[in-house]
């Protein structure tokens, strides 16, 4: 995924980082799934990948013990895209 992420197709880019995020997610390394989806929040909103990546950062918040910072992504999903986390 780490190679994908250098392709010049932005889509193929986004998704790639989408996926490095669940595969930290998934080794339960919280802060750096955090930053990557925080990172697609940020950087590619535009992209339909933008909802999964609010609804992870509000799960790596919570295990982090950042209710604020949950409380936020999961409003976010809510109010914008109709969406209950």
């Amino acid at each position: 995924f780490q190679f994908l992420e250098k392709s010049q197709i932005k889509q193929i880019q986004v998704r790639s980082k989408r996926h490095i995020g669940e595969v930290y997610f998934q080794k339960k390394q919280y802060d750096l799934s955090l930053q990557v989806f925080e990172s697609i929040i940020r950087q590619d909103s535009y992209s339909g990948s933008v909802i999964l990546a609010l609804e992870y950062a509000a799960k790596c918040a919570g295990m982090l013990g950042l209710q604020e910072k949950k409380l936020q992504y999961q409003s976010i999903l809510k109010d914008f895209f109709g969406v209950k986390a």
